[in-house]
């Protein structure tokens, strides 16, 4: 078995991968395996890949959320997969044909790469197996059938092999293949890039001898992301332009609980688990198989260790002593902690989590002084290595705060160190999926672990041993079966949509119905205003909750880029109600229907005038929420703001005195960073002695809000031309309800003369 050329076990793995998803090979034109959420998205960039240069011009826009800018940095671009994806699209493939074959062929890609890599390390084909099987089919990658991105990580074998043979004879050919698959896999997904980080550091520490090798892996790994300056260029603009970033909260959200080891994905057909230990992004089950390989040959590796040195088995035993203490400690706080002083100090324990990280960091040491410990990092052991940075891994799967069953459990968590280097504490939401990187490396440990248990083994039992040891495994992610869905449907559109700017699909609905309006963009060609990706654009998030609840006055602003074609679902509950706000609004029907659809011209309409006049100056206001300070209403710093109330209500009001009279001509209002805290219906009063106020204008501000949002975002300025009037006092009162919004101004200013 040790012959056999690379691809044969290609083909072997391609196998395996047709047999399991046998589903989808007659369909692999036509449906998408899963649902079609995240596989038409990928598609549908896929497409778009391949008809544009990256990373350039327009190719930034897409074709989603229009009238907005940069729309592919709102989620990862998959520009490596085109390597793939391209050539089938070229020849006239679908972009449907193009998802499926990169889909497909992610699973064996991976598994070749991983036995490569493997056999490098243990000159066995069979343990190459057991590597290929555990990283190309592992249960993990199952969980995520819909993320084509996650799936395409068949570049991190090539990464670690190029290192191991760098190590081994020191030719610089291979600092350029790790190079090179370094930045392919930042192209192919951004997370793997970014999340080897620390994997890679550990390599370099426990492998490189002499150190002065360390200097031309560090350059090689610099130059990795040199191809990726223009997209992260690209989405430090278009992100940092409209303020979209990753909250802790949801990065605390999207970490896997350490029940998560036990919780597969609900398609595995041998395991099972409770609800209480399943969550979102959380189930990084990644088999029983090969853990449980790895574990027998620590357990065996740790029988034949000589004797301990006596200063080292003093340190261990302290560490151990300590950490059984201190976890003592921390179980104790669960009743309510305790405390008490010794010679004027004080000892005290109310929480568990600070002796418990403590007592594993204790543990660790005390594993590394062991003889098994000592002796690994001697030899530089692999299989030590890789065993240990499969736990590593795990660690940063945790997240910023690792928890058990929801609780917290450790105080701080490896992850929360990465927060300091640039990307980690504001671009990646979801350290969960650190687990294809623990995946990767228990692929590892479990060929290496294969040898070391198998070393004294007959050649017949070895055999029979590894493919006991693969059948197990692939069992681990067997799948019960795969939906295959197809794609979302076309329309018959009307002439007019040649005239049209954009198109807006109506009425707004879930997840599914956005994503499936950016699908049909490959039949029309045309930008829509819907949308869906990893981040939801302000201006989006506006229009959506607007639509809602039916506050028509945001096609206003809409319009503002029109002409734009709305579908309206004719088969809707609310289909009579849009076409009746669209004919307000001036919409015309259009000449050709659809069975489904009824299609209307929004026409395009100038937006408001900024008012005439300059800034007049303020010198006192009041709210109905109490007293603040002016000065953060007049400082142009959309940081600064007022937060009239908890939510708008109908008689919240902002009341501000002028030095004097002047004849006021108008007000700018602006709600900064919080777009969408805009006033639902505003009016402006006006008064010369603050006692009797004349009501100059009362309207709905959604529109205006939109297009001020989608003009400038940091300052998201609407701005409302007044009678011009004598006065000396203006008052603005929300008259709108939304229990779900607050009402927020950043600065206001007042115009006239």
């Amino acid at each position: 078995m040790n012959v056999r050329p690379g691809y044969v076990w290609f083909l072997f793995y391609c196998g395996v991968a047709l047999v399991l998803f046998r589903a989808l090979v007659p369909q692999i034109a036509s449906g998408f395996p899963h649902d079609a959420g995240d596989p038409v998205l990928s598609s549908w960039a896929l497409w778009w890949n391949a008809h544009h240069i990256p990373f350039v011009g327009r190719w930034w826009d897409g074709l989603a959320f229009y009238p907005e800018h940069g729309s592919l940095a709102f989620s990862d671009h998959r520009v490596g997969l085109g390597l793939i994806a391209s050539p089938i699209l070229w020849l006239g493939g679908s972009p449907i044909l193009a998802h499926n074959t990169v889909f497909l062929l992610s699973f064996p890609l991976c598994a070749i790469g991983a036995h490569v890599l493997a056999r490098e390390l243990t000159s066995s084909d069979l343990a190459g197996v057991i590597a290929g099987l555990t990283f190309g089919f592992n249960p993990y990658r199952m969980d995520h059938l819909p993320h084509l991105e996650l799936l395409a990580a068949w570049w991190l074998p090539v990464v670690l092999l190029a290192l191991h043979r760098y190590q081994r004879d020191g030719n610089m050919r291979w600092l350029v293949l790790f190079s090179v698959s370094l930045a392919l896999q930042g192209l192919s997904c951004g997370y793997y890039f970014f999340f080897a980080v620390p994997l890679l550091a550990a390599w370099i520490l426990w492998f490189v001898r002499p150190v002065r090798r360390m200097l031309p892996i560090g350059l090689a790994w610099a130059a990795a992301g040199v191809p990726l300056l223009p997209a992260l260029v690209g989405y430090k603009h278009f992100l940092g332009r409209l303020n979209l970033h990753r909250e802790f909260g949801e990065i605390r959200l999207f970490s896997a609980d350490m029940t998560g080891l036990v919780s597969p994905s609900p398609m595995i057909a041998l395991w099972h688990s409770s609800p209480a230990v399943h969550r979102q992004e959380g189930d990084i089950f990644t088999g029983v198989f090969a853990i449980a390989l790895v574990a027998g040959a620590v357990l065996l590796s740790l029988s034949r260790t000589s004797p301990p040195v006596t200063r080292l088995r003093r340190v261990q035993v302290a560490c151990l002593v300590l950490a059984v203490i201190l976890e003592a400690a921390s179980l104790s706080a669960l009743s309510g902690g305790w405390g008490f002083r010794i010679a004027g100090a004080s000892i005290a324990v109310h929480e568990t989590t600070r002796p418990a990280t403590i007592a594993f960091v204790l543990l660790v040491i005390a594993a590394l002084a062991s003889p098994a410990g000592m002796d690994a990092l001697r030899r530089r052991s692999p299989l030590a290595f890789y065993a240990g940075a499969a736990v590593l891994m795990w660690l940063f799967a945790l997240g910023p705060v690792p928890m058990f069953l929801g609780e917290r459990a450790l105080y701080r968590g490896p992850y929360s160190y990465l927060t300091s280097l640039p990307g980690f504490a504001t671009a990646f939401r979801v350290p969960g999926r650190f687990t294809m990187l623990m995946a990767f490396a228990l692929s590892m440990a479990a060929a290496l672990a294969f040898v070391r248990v198998t070393a004294n083994a007959s050649p017949r039992v070895r055999r029979a041993f590894g493919v006991c040891m693969a059948a197990g495994i692939l069992l681990d992610s067997w799948i019960a079966g795969l939906p295959i869905v197809p794609a979302p449907d076309n329309w018959k559109w009307p002439t007019e949509i040649a005239r049209a700017a954009g198109i807006l699909e109506l009425p707004v609905g879930g997840d599914g119905d956005e994503i499936a309006a950016v699908w049909r963009t490959l039949d029309h060609g045309k930008p829509v205003v819907n949308g869906y990706s990893g981040y939801d654009p302000p201006h989006h998030r506006l229009l959506r909750l607007a639509l809602e609840r039916h506050d028509t006055a945001v096609l206003e602003g809409v319009a503002e880029y029109g002409p734009i074609l709305v579908a309206i679902d004719t088969q809707s509950g609310e289909s009579g109600f849009w076409r009746n706000a669209l004919a307000n609004l001036g919409a015309a029907a259009a000449a050709d229907t659809d069975k489904r659809r009824t299609f209307v011209m929004l026409p395009r309409r100038e937006g408001p005038a900024t008012p005439p006049g300059t800034p007049l100056k303020l010198i006192a206001g009041s709210a109905s929420s109490g007293r603040f300070v002016l000065q953060d209403l007049t400082d142009g710093d959309p940081a600064t703001n007022l937060v009239i109330t908890e939510s708008q209500r109908g008689f919240e009001w902002v009341h501000v005195q002028l030095d004097g009279l002047h004849r006021v001509s108008g007000v700018i209002l602006s709600m900064g960073l919080s777009g969408e805290s805009y006033p639902r219906r505003l009016r402006i009063e006006t008064s010369r002695d603050g006692a009797v106020w004349n009501a100059s204008i009362e309207e709905a501000t959604a529109g205006r809000a939109f297009s001020a949002v989608i003009r400038n975002f940091p300052r998201a300025e609407v701005s409302f031309r007044l009678p011009d009037v004598e006065s000396q006092y203006v008052r603005l009162r929300q008259l709108g309800r939304d229990p779900r919004a607050l009402w927020v101004i950043s600065d206001i200013t007042v115009l006239g003369q």
